[in-house]
């Protein structure tokens, strides 16, 4: 909680120092605790830090988790670094850690912003095949990624799949539309 509110209030040197000090003090690190120092980290930007936190869970018998992969993955799209995301993603799966449809849409979203919908259109299948639920979020990441190579016609074939999937188009499928 505590190194919550210091990442939360940008102080991230003191959730750092609070984190060590429950190590030193004999109170055990958690999962929760390791995720919400890596949040605070990809928060900053400081993606290597983060990298480095994960791989040093082991330690405390610690196993990362759907959250610190996700929220790797989230950092490493924000900061286009598409590579190291998708590498994070397969580290994932090598772990046996099932990603879910968070992990899909932030990575099929990555992809689109950069204009890679192919990319993204292969995880969307991956993500069907896998059982993952499929929601506006996941049409909005391909539709956008469709719209920025120029491929219009088949982001209008997807707005019509929606239904399919009783899903309703939002504002942000008309502006991916618009403006992709």
């Amino acid at each position: 909680m505590v190194i919550g509110a210091f990442c939360k209030s940008g102080k991230l040197e003191n959730a750092v120092e609070v984190f060590k000090e429950m190590d030193r003090m004999g109170f055990g690190t958690t999962i929760a605790s390791y995720n919400t120092l890596i949040v605070g980290y990809c928060n900053k930007g400081l993606l290597s830090s983060a990298v480095k936190l994960k791989n040093s869970m082991g330690k405390d018998n610690l196993q990362p988790n759907v959250i610190t992969f996700n929220t790797l993955v989230y950092g490493f799209c924000k900061e286009g670094k598409l590579h190291e995301a998708n590498r994070m993603f397969s580290e994932m799966k090598s772990m046996n850690v099932t990603p879910n449809n968070l992990t899909y849409n932030t990575l099929i979203n990555g992809f689109s912003q950069t204009s890679n919908g192919e990319m993204g259109g292969r995880l969307y299948e991956e993500m069907v095949r896998n059982g993952i639920k499929v929601d506006i979020l996941t049409y909005n990441a391909l539709i956008l990624g469709l719209c920025k190579v120029g491929k219009r016609k088949k982001a209008a074939y997807l707005v019509k799949d929606l239904d399919k999937g009783n899903l309703v188009p939002n504002a942000s499928t008309f502006s991916a539309l618009i403006t992709g």
